[in-house]
């Protein structure tokens, strides 16, 4: 059984490019959360400033954190504080 060096040095060169070229969907899923967590971190802070009483407050935080997504559009359609973006 012979081993030939120039199909391993090729599939070398192969792995070695798959790697430098990064994965596109990991970087576009980076973005992604990056975005979600921005957009739950905002509205945290809305539901904070809200007007609501202190229990409901935590209680829509926690559904917000446990569900990043779901929450976030929950808290959007049925959430206190102001949607609006100023800070």
């Amino acid at each position: 059984m012979s081993i030939d060096k120039k199909n391993i040095l090729e599939d070398n060169n192969v792995i070695t490019l798959k790697i430098l070229s990064g994965d596109n969907s990991m970087q576009t899923n980076g973005i992604l959360g990056l975005i979600i967590l921005l957009a739950d971190i905002f509205a945290i802070f809305k539901i904070i400033k809200s007007a609501e009483s202190t229990v409901m407050k935590i209680l829509w935080v926690a559904i917000v954190l446990i569900l990043p997504v779901i929450g976030l559009i929950v808290w959007f359609f049925a959430g206190p504080g102001d949607k609006a973006l100023k800070l």
